[in-house]
């Protein structure tokens, strides 16, 4: 607690002060209060002219110490009860900087394994891509029957309608494939004429959430795709045959 005294300071003011004190802190806290044990004061001293003075010794504000003999504690010792809380409440902090510790490490360990599967399907992205556009070029309307040939599988077998909505248990429009000047086109279907262009009908992108098709619903993601993936597999198999190998060799030869 901090003592302000305006005015004149003498000793018969400092223990009126003193006394204040005692009583206010008595009365807060009764039989628990112990008295006060060391204190700063810091006095200004003023001449007769008004003006401040201070008295220096070595160049610096003299300090005055009250001293104690060297067994006299500063202050009362901790209670027990004192001391078990402040262990408890020790080992409560230092648990709390463990478990935030834990938790900083396993998040770290998932944004680093979300990197990692990133970078893994990123790169099975780019393998895949080269792979479908080399079956493409090869068996072009053949591998794009097929795979509309899977599309419609799947349509007929699951019948894919819309959960929600206005077009709640209507059917969905099947998407299919069209090449064109060695472009392959994906059309949604729902519209004449509205497609686009793509690299592969198995996946549109791949962020750090992990592989997006071109649509979400089951049907389309968990069934259309890998049906379509398989007939994939089955030409690239086929170019990769001895007969389309030396084809293709002698195409890059001439």
């Amino acid at each position: 607690m901090k003592v302000k005294i305006e005015g004149v300071v003498t000793a018969d003011r400092l223990r009126i002060a003193l006394e204040g004190l005692v009583k206010t802190f008595e009365d807060t806290f009764g039989d628990d209060f112990a008295g006060f044990f060391g204190a700063n004061l810091y006095v200004q001293a003023y001449n007769t002219d008004g003006e401040q003075i201070e008295v220096y010794e070595g160049g610096k504000e003299m300090a005055l110490k009250l001293p104690l003999r060297p067994d006299t504690p500063t202050k009362p010792p901790l209670s027990e009860a004192v001391r078990a809380n402040r262990a408890e409440q020790a080992k409560r902090v230092n648990e709390e900087r463990k478990e935030a510790e834990q938790s900083r490490r396993e998040i770290e360990e998932q944004h680093l394994a979300r990197k990692a599967r990133y970078e893994h399907e990123l790169a099975a992205w780019k393998q895949h891509i080269e792979t479908f556009q080399a079956v493409a070029s090869r068996f072009g309307n053949d591998l794009i029957r097929d795979c509309n040939a899977a599309i419609t599988t799947v349509w007929n077998e699951h019948k894919p309608v819309w959960p929600n909505g206005n077009k709640k248990d209507l059917p969905r429009a099947k998407p299919y494939l069209a090449i064109a000047g060695g472009v392959v086109l994906l059309f949604t279907g729902s519209r004449p004429g509205d497609s686009r262009r793509i690299k592969t009908p198995l996946m549109k992108d791949v962020s750090m959430s992990g592989v997006e098709a071109f649509w979400q619903y089951d049907e389309w993601k968990e069934v259309a795709v890998p049906a379509m993936a398989a007939v994939i597999e089955g030409y690239a198999k086929k170019l990769q045959a001895p007969e389309n190998s030396q084809e293709l060799e002698g195409t890059n030869q001439g």
